[in-house]
């Protein structure tokens, strides 16, 4: 299969770069089903500046506290088959770092190993972008993050469980137990995603949420000359495996004009592009 490619061009001392972002169920009544599922934690995992045990940040620390003492504790001596998290593995307040969506993941997941079950909550990617943490993040960017953890996770679970995930959209997940199925379907806050835009362009947001496939193309068109020149608009061309075109567009980079050596950045998107095909970004030169 040849998979989806991109090519470039350039014009008059520019030239471009360019980045893509790119079962049969069982049947018969069930019988008890015990299973454990709770959200909201761990929270914070130190109290902040100023603060300690006993004084608790919105109750927050000392619900990470519990969790480390009591609850972990008895979910590891339990017998349940598996665990549930609701998502919120952090406080709405915390930057989303890698370091610490991985550290709150990888403390979830250590819980029932192989048999934990998470779906996102809006403060581990919706809220990420808000202007007032210390660093915001695009909630894409932190969506796309959670499913790398989620994916690369390894779930032990017996065949009978019937166990999957939605290859684009793994948190999606759905498995049974005891002649029960069970489905994580997240549905956030910001109106699952589709309000508060902090970092990203509002209808590619909107078209990812409402599970659109979408190809996100990103670059930067360089002057390589050596004086200052207009930046033309930017054609995008979309075509499938035989060269037929599906669709071309035109758009704009983020400035007008470059002086020598200057940079500029282009971001447009590609909505359901073919498995197979090519995409070509070009200058729109004036005749």
């Amino acid at each position: 299969m040849r998979p989806f490619s991109s090519t470039i061009g350039a014009t008059a001392g520019l030239a471009l770069t360019l980045a893509l972002s790119l079962a049969a169920m069982p049947t018969g009544a069930a019988a008890d089903v015990r299973f454990i599922v709770f959200g909201d934690a761990p929270y914070l995992s130190k109290p902040p500046e100023g603060r300690h045990k006993r004084d608790p940040f919105k109750g927050k620390y000392a619900q990470n506290t519990l969790l480390e003492d009591k609850i972990a504790p008895a979910i590891q001596s339990a017998a349940h088959p598996f665990l549930i998290h609701l998502g919120d593995m952090k406080d709405g307040a915390e930057s989303c770092t890698n370091a610490l969506i991985r550290e709150r993941y990888n403390q979830l997941m250590a819980l029932h190993p192989g048999r934990v079950f998470h779906t996102p909550g809006d403060n581990d990617w919706t809220d990420c972008d808000r202007q007032w943490l210390d660093e915001p993040y695009s909630e894409i960017r932190r969506l796309e993050f959670l499913r790398t953890l989620i994916t690369s996770n390894s779930m032990t679970l017996p065949a009978d469980w019937h166990y999957a995930i939605q290859p684009e959209f793994p948190e999606n997940a759905r498995w049974t137990h005891g002649g029960v199925m069970f489905a994580t379907v997240p549905i956030v806050g910001t109106n699952n995603g589709r309000e508060e835009f902090g970092e990203d362009d509002p209808e590619t947001v909107r078209r990812l949420v409402d599970g659109d496939r979408v190809v996100v193309i990103e670059g930067l068109v360089v002057n390589v000359s050596d004086r200052t020149r207009r930046v033309p608009p930017l054609s995008a061309s979309l075509t499938d495996a035989e060269g037929v075109e599906l669709d071309r567009w035109t758009f704009e980079a983020a400035d007008a004009t470059l002086a020598p050596g200057g940079t500029t950045k282009f971001e447009t998107v590609a909505k359901n592009p073919p498995r197979e095909g090519n995409l070509s970004i070009d200058f729109v030169v004036e005749k």
